[in-house]
C-alpha cells in the first residue's frame, strides 16, 4: 500500500508540476504517505530503537526512490514540458523552507501523540510538501538539469532533517523518552541540518 501510495502521490504531483498547478499539488501532498516513516523515525531515534530505526529509514529511503524513479521516467515519456512556475519554486530552498519543516516536524509529532488530532496529519502534510520536491528533483534528472535536480533534492533533505529533529525534541517535551538514546545520531543530524 505504501509503495502504490507513493508511486500514485509522485505521479500526480509531477503533472501538477508540469500543468503549474497548485491544487493538483496539494492534491499529491494529501496522498503522499512519507510522513509517518519520518515521525516513526524520529521516535526510534528519541528512544533508541533500532527496529523502529531501520524499518523507518527503510520506508523513507523506498519511498524516495520510488518518487525520483517515477518522476523521472514520466519527464521520459512528456520531454517537452516547460519549466513551470511551481518547479521554479522548488529549486531555491531558503531559510524559509527549514521554518516550515521544523514547524511541520513539531506539528507532526503533537499530532501523532495524540489520537483526537489525526486527522489533522494531512493537514501537516501539505505544509511541508516532501513529495513535490522529490517529484521536482526527477524531472531535473529526467531533462538532464543538474541545477533543478540538486535544488529540490536540497529541498527534500531540508524538510526531511528539519522535520526529524523537530519532531524528536516534541516527543521528548511531550515526555516520551527522558533522553535521546542514540546522541551520536541526533548530534550527525545536528549537524547536516
Amino acid at each position: 500500500i505504501y509503495v502504490n501510495l507513493m508511486l500514485l502521490s509522485t505521479i500526480l504531483a509531477t503533472f501538477g508540476l508540469f500543468a503549474n498547478s497548485s491544487a493538483v499539488v496539494i492534491g499529491a501532498m494529501l496522498l503522499a504517505p512519507l510522513m509517518s516513516p519520518i515521525i516513526s523515525f524520529s521516535m526510534g531515534l528519541l528512544r533508541g530503537e533500532m527496529l523502529l530505526l531501520n524499518s523507518s529509514f527503510v520506508k523513507i529511503t523506498m519511498g524516495v526512490l520510488v518518487a525520483l524513479f517515477a518522476s523521472f521516467f514520466l519527464t521520459l515519456l512528456i520531454p517537452q514540458v516547460n519549466i513551470s512556475d511551481e518547479i521554479e519554486a522548488r529549486i531555491h530552498p531558503n531559510l524559509i523552507d527549514l521554518g516550515v519543516a521544523i514547524i511541520s516536524g513539531i506539528a507532526a509529532a503533537y499530532t501523532k501523540s495524540r489520537k483526537d488530532l489525526m486527522s489533522n496529519l494531512a493537514g501537516v502534510a501539505i505544509a511541508v510538501a516532501l513529495v513535490p520536491p522529490l517529484a521536482t528533483a526527477g524531472i531535473g534528472l529526467g531533462r538532464g538539469e543538474l541545477i533543478v535536480f540538486i535544488g529540490a533534492l536540497l529541498l527534500f533533505i531540508t524538510n526531511l532533517i528539519g522535520i526529524t529533529i523537530a519532531a524528536t525534541l516534541t516527543f521528548q517535551f511531550l515526555g516520551y523518552s527522558n533522553t535521546v538514546k542514540n546522541k551520536k545520531a541526533m548530534w550527525f543530524i545536528v549537524a547536516i541540518l
